[in-house]
């Protein structure tokens, strides 16, 4: 691998996921950068990673995005529910052509946790989201 897709992967993970939230009327805002002022539940883009694919040759990499969603209901129900519509979102999404000569042609759930972080304005459910897409760069050599 000579470049890796995170920017092209995010951009078009983020159309996606927005979409679907606009089409399913939740109201449900995803952000890169999470303004100061927000009201909750929201969903944020977190950390990115990538590997080398090992089982494929040339410019094949295995790209995850964490998405984090972020409530304070009672219970880890709303959380849960948000995570399962971010989940129903990608997974239709099985290849996605992306800027750049990148194609993802697979993708899977890596991971996904509901834990309570407790702060000074009291209990918040983190849900977590981890999301692989393979990734195939057309101009590797």
């Amino acid at each position: 691998m000579n470049r890796i897709a995170f920017n092209e992967l995010q951009k078009a993970v983020y159309t996606i996921v927005q979409a679907g939230f606009d089409l399913m009327g939740t109201g449900l805002k995803l952000y890169d950068e999470v303004p100061d002022e927000l009201d909750l539940p929201y969903c944020d883009l977190g950390d990115m990673e990538c590997e080398r694919d090992s089982t494929k040759t040339g410019g094949v990499g295995r790209l995850m995005i964490t998405f984090n969603v972020w409530s304070r209901a009672k219970g880890k129900k709303e959380a849960s529910d948000i995570i399962n519509r971010i989940l129903a979102i990608v997974s239709r999404e099985q290849t996605i052509d992306l800027e750049g000569g990148f194609t993802c042609y697979a993708s899977h759930l890596e991971r996904a946790a509901i834990v309570t972080e407790q702060f000074e304005e009291g209990k918040l459910r983190h849900g977590v989201l981890q999301y692989v897409w393979i990734v195939m760069d057309s101009q590797a050599a």
